[in-house]
Formats: C-alpha cells, structure tokens, sequence
C-alpha cells in the first residue's frame, strides 16, 4: 500500500481527463498518476516531459523500454520493473530480449549498439558519477550528440520515476504486475 493515499479525481479534478485517457489506453488507472495528482502542476508537467522523453527523437521507443527496464532493475523500483516489462511487451517487443535484458552484455539477442544503450542505463542508473568519458566516447561510435542526450534523458526520466515510486512504495497495479511476475528472469544473477 502506497504510503500516501491517492488523490481523489472527480470530473472537477484539472486532471480527470488525462487520467482517463490514460486508463483507457494502458487498461488500468496509473497509481503514481493518482499519486501526483495532488500537485497537479507537477504531474502535468511531468506528463508532457514523459511523452516528450520517450515519444520523440531518433531512438527507438521499443529500445527505450529496455533501457528504463534495466533502469528500473538496476534501481530495485517494482512498480516501475511492473509498468516497463508490461509496456515493453504491450509495444510488441521480443518476450526473448525482455527476459534476457539483464544478460545483454553477453547475449546474441542484442546488437552491439544496443548494448551500448543498456549499458548506459545500467551503469549511470547505479552510479551515476561512475560514468567515464570512455563511456560516452563509445556511445559517440553509435549515436549523434543528440542521440546520446535523448538516452541520457531516458535514463534521468526513470531515475525520476523510480526515487518517487520507491519512496512512496507505490502500489503496482495487478495487470502490469502479472506481466512482471510472468517473466522468467528479473533478477540480477
């Protein structure tokens, strides 16, 4: 249970309709939504942040799911492991790959322009000083200065989400969590 209460959203709320028009697409009623409801500029602002981050740009958004699943992981956030696994596979990517993002340094799955992408999400998500410049001049064989900002932001956005879900133990909602709990391998072994 979420360790403060969701705010009520009526027809009233500045938020009602956002809300639903989320609810209506993803299935279910986000509960960090309802969390951030209660500052509603916060929550608006994020939103268009959100779509913004993940919806536009050159990089895939397929690929971005995988990188805020291994954000996610790597920060220990279920909530966010729920809705990333579950928003992955809704945007059809390979079952394979989701179950095998935490071995894609090594896996054949991954090309190695992909494993460049989740090894920045990796690494900047556990320790983010412990970024090297050799870190981002190897992405630089791959991306444009552009690209390798938009990843950075994917990271960022998740870093986000996962210190507000963690801290306020927001409740995963049961669709997205069957999701997670479907897949075979989401530990970090």
């Amino acid at each position: 249970m979420s360790r403060i209460p969701v705010a009520h959203i009526d027809t009233q709320h500045p938020l009602y309709e956002t809300l639903k028009n989320i609810e209506q697409s993803m299935g279910f009623m986000l509960n960090d939504g309802l969390l951030m409801a209660h500052m509603p500029e916060i929550a608006s602002a994020f939103a268009a942040l959100t779509k913004s981050i993940l919806f536009s740009g050159t990089i895939d958004p397929v690929m971005k799911r995988l990188m805020v699943l291994i954000t996610s992981l790597s920060s220990g956030c279920t909530y966010c492991m729920s809705h990333t696994a579950y928003s992955a596979e809704k945007m059809n990517l390979p079952l394979e790959k989701i179950e095998a993002v935490w071995s894609y340094k090594t896996s054949s799955l991954f090309t190695i322009r992909e494993k460049n992408m989740l090894d920045l999400a990796y690494k900047s998500s556990v320790q983010p000083n412990g970024i090297k410049d050799t870190d981002i001049s190897s992405l630089s064989n791959y991306f444009t200065d552009a690209e390798i900002i938009e990843l950075v932001s994917v990271v960022s956005l998740y870093a986000f989400l996962n210190r507000f879900n963690q801290t306020l133990a927001t409740t995963p909602e049961d669709i997205p969590m069957s999701t997670l709990s479907s897949l075979k391998t989401m530990n970090n072994e």
